[in-house]
């Protein structure tokens, strides 16, 4: 009897035994996990797991799904701090939260101005801090010219290299071409273009061939204050007028001396 109650005590110590060395197993088990959840912010939920356990050093393989409320979108994870992150690139090392966050994007319209359309979008809607993906084509009506994309302050900007952080417009300005006339004098003729559409900053590759009439040759070009110039080398920014001038062709003039001789002398000049 005494000795069954030996063995009986003694198969006892060695279940607490291993009782408690289990226990430390389960507990160091723990120690070496961290907790790791999901939430949502703003206008839109997950779909997913809210919580996974992770082992210390290493990374998250599945995230939640983001589900944005309509007319919003996701516009990313923040970890603690309030930074956005790609979840499954953090190292966890304790417990962490990230949150999927939503909002409302921002609305770029595109519209035109002056003597052009566009083609396309005329709007596109935006996450907050990205730019747009797409611009609409530009087409000038006949003797205009599109001039450049401008921002609501008439900057001229490209409008996808702009980052969106606000609703925006842009606009596409465009331009009559400017005229550029040649006349002559009533001393000659032109022949040629008497007319030229011109775009802004540019000049003008050709001129009028002048002919002057009978007793008159071609003198310059002036311009509009009667000032001579080269018309192909003048910057066209406003409408021009270019008037050929001639003037009367030089004669020589000659003294003729008659002198009349006689018997071999000269008696009269």
């Amino acid at each position: 009897m005494g000795k069954t109650k030996r063995i009986i005590s003694l198969l006892g110590a060695i279940i607490m035994l291993i009782s408690c060395y289990g226990g430390m197993g389960a507990s160091a088990a723990e120690n070496n996990t961290a907790k790791v959840y999901f939430r949502s912010e703003g206008s839109g939920r997950i779909s997913g797991s809210a919580s996974v356990k992770v082992s210390v050093g290493s990374k998250v393989t599945v995230v939640p799904t983001p589900n944005p409320f309509a007319t919003s979108l996701f516009t990313g994870w923040k970890d603690d701090n309030g930074d956005i992150i790609d979840p499954q690139d953090v190292i966890i090392t304790e417990k962490t939260i990230f949150t999927a966050t939503f909002g409302t994007p921002y609305t770029v319209k595109f519209k035109s101005e002056g003597t052009g359309r566009i083609t396309g979008p005329a709007s596109e809607q935006v996450r907050p801090g990205e730019k747009v993906t797409d611009v609409p084509a530009t087409t000038p009506f006949t003797n205009s010219s599109f001039i450049g994309w401008t921002d609501e302050a008439g900057n001229i900007v490209d409008p996808q290299d702009v980052v969106i952080d606000k609703d925006t417009t842009f606009f596409a300005v465009f331009e009559k071409d400017y005229t550029v006339s040649f006349v002559s004098t009533g001393k000659g003729r032109i022949t040629g273009p008497a007319r030229l559409s011109v775009k802004r900053g540019e000049k003008v590759d050709v001129l009028p061939v002048p002919g002057p009439f009978t007793g008159y040759e071609f003198d310059c070009w002036v311009d509009e204050n009667n000032v001579p110039c080269d018309p192909l080398s003048i910057e066209i920014t406003k409408d021009r007028k270019f008037t050929a001038t001639f003037k009367p062709v030089e004669k020589n003039t000659y003294k003729v001396t008659y002198m009349l001789f006689l018997n071999g002398e000269c008696v009269s000049t």
